[in-house]
């Protein structure tokens, strides 16, 4: 019982991931609809939008551990992933999320999907909202995501 203890202590207190480096690519297929400071109906974008296909999966900007995973506000199906270092991605616009609370994911590995899309429907195209902080700044993700 106390080894199971230590080991998951040691678990919960690892890094979460080695930060973030420039270079990468974008989460999820699609065209940014706006870019890092542009100009958008609720002011300066602090991040960058991704219009999607329907459905599209949507990739681990980073390795690290997801510290935040379920519905927030009118984000939809919201994402928060510690990448180490003090860097966090926040992604939100999922229609589903398949990493749970503390899981460790890889950069790359499919994070869940965006929600379904017709387009002769008449419904907006979805999006994806990524966000890049450390710690409590929030800077132009663009560098890290091969923009």
């Amino acid at each position: 019982r106390m080894r199971q203890l230590r080991q998951s202590h040691a678990e919960v207190s690892a890094p979460a991931g080695p930060g973030v480096a420039a270079g990468g690519s974008a989460p999820v297929t699609g065209t940014v609809l706006h870019g890092w400071h542009s100009q958008t109906e609720a002011g300066l974008s602090e991040g960058i939008t991704y219009a999607t296909a329907s459905q599209s999966v949507v990739s681990a900007p980073c390795q690290g551990r997801v510290e935040f995973a379920a519905p927030f506000r009118s984000y939809g199906q919201m994402m928060i992933l510690d990448c180490g270092r003090n860097f966090r991605f926040i992604l939100a616009g999922f229609d589903h999320i398949d990493a749970t609370i503390g899981t460790r994911v890889s950069k790359g590995q499919a994070l869940g999907r965006m929600p379904a899309w017709n387009p002769t429907g008449g419904a907006a195209r979805p999006t994806l909202y990524v966000q890049l902080r450390q710690g409590t700044n929030v800077i132009d993700p663009g560098r890290y995501l091969g923009q």
